[in-house]
C-alpha cells in the first residue's frame, strides 16, 4: 500500500487548497423549531480557481456562502469544517465584525449575487 502524498508531474507536492469545506451543515431556528438548512457540503478550491454554486431558490447557496464568511445569524448552529488559506477551521456561529471580515477575507474573496429578474 502506497501512503505517500500525491505529487505533481514535476515531483513537487501539491499546494493545499485555498478554501476547504468538509461536511458543512447549518441549522437555523425558524418558527420555534431548529431546521437543517444545509447538510454535508464539501468542496476544495485551489488558488486561482473559480467556483460557481448553482441551485434552485432556497437550496442553500446563500447560507453556504454566509457560512464561509461567518456571516450567519446570531445563534445559528454550524458544524463541519471550513478552512481558509490553510488556517484553523472557522465553522462556528460567532459572527465576524466588518473589520475582522475585511482583515480575514477582504482582499481575497468576494460574493456576487444576481437577481433572477435582472
Amino acid at each position: 500500500m502506497n501512503t505517500a502524498a500525491p505529487s505533481h508531474p514535476d515531483g513537487t507536492a501539491p499546494e493545499p487548497p485555498l478554501l476547504d469545506l468538509s461536511g458543512l451543515w447549518v441549522e437555523l431556528k425558524t418558527g420555534g423549531r431548529w431546521r437543517t438548512v444545509i447538510q454535508g457540503v464539501s468542496l476544495s478550491l485551489g488558488a486561482a480557481q473559480t467556483v460557481g454554486i448553482v441551485g434552485e431558490s432556497g437550496s442553500g447557496k446563500s447560507v453556504t456562502a454566509r457560512s464561509i464568511a461567518r456571516l450567519l445569524p446570531r445563534g445559528a448552529r454550524v458544524g463541519g469544517d471550513v478552512r481558509f488559506d490553510g488556517g484553523p477551521g472557522c465553522a462556528d456561529s460567532v459572527p465576524m465584525t466588518s473589520a475582522s471580515f475585511t482583515r480575514t477575507h477582504g482582499r481575497t474573496s468576494t460574493r456576487c449575487t444576481r437577481s433572477a429578474t435582472s
